[in-house]
């Protein structure tokens, strides 16, 4: 029972992490280099599937 809370407070921090990431830059492009920014959206994303793969 322990273990399940974790892994879905786990799962359920890298779906926030990566909505932040996304959302953030989606709306403030501007702020920071492109490149950059798509950097972060990808590390956000490999954030995700490895949540995904370890659940």
């Amino acid at each position: 029972m322990d273990g399940n809370r974790q892994l879905d407070f786990t799962l359920s921090l890298g779906y926030v992490l990566t909505a932040l990431i996304i959302a953030y830059f989606y709306f403030s492009p501007t702020v920071i280099n492109p490149l950059f920014s798509d950097i972060l959206i990808v590390l956000g994303v490999l954030l995700l599937l490895s949540c995904l793969i370890f659940a």
